[in-house]
């Protein structure tokens, strides 16, 4: 098994709303922490864990993958967030309400 850990398609945000009650079980076990309870880049390696597992490494190996990954570089490996084009039609939530009233 390789230490390469796979890009997906999905956004980090998108990634987080998979996890299962196995993906929390493995993540509170190897970072001490349950999910909800991590913040910041800690969250980040918390779903980095959680790919390298879906894609075949043992928990070992994926917590020390997920560990040794350089900050920047954990951003590659979640697609970027759609911009919004239309704020009257807005993609995602977040341009919701940016649109003018009328």
């Amino acid at each position: 098994m390789s230490d390469t850990i796979a890009p997906t398609d999905l956004t980090a945000e998108e990634f987080a709303k998979t996890l299962t009650g196995w993906d929390e079980a493995a993540i509170e076990k190897a970072f001490g922490r349950a999910p909800d309870e991590l913040g910041g880049l800690k969250a980040a390696r918390a779903m980095i864990f959680t790919l390298a597992r879906r894609q075949g490494m043992k928990d070992p190996a994926a917590y020390s993958a997920a560990m040794g990954l350089p900050g920047g570089e954990a951003e590659r490996l979640f697609a970027d967030e759609a911009p919004e084009l239309d704020p009257e039609h807005p993609v995602t939530d977040q341009g919701k309400g940016d649109a003018p009233a009328t």
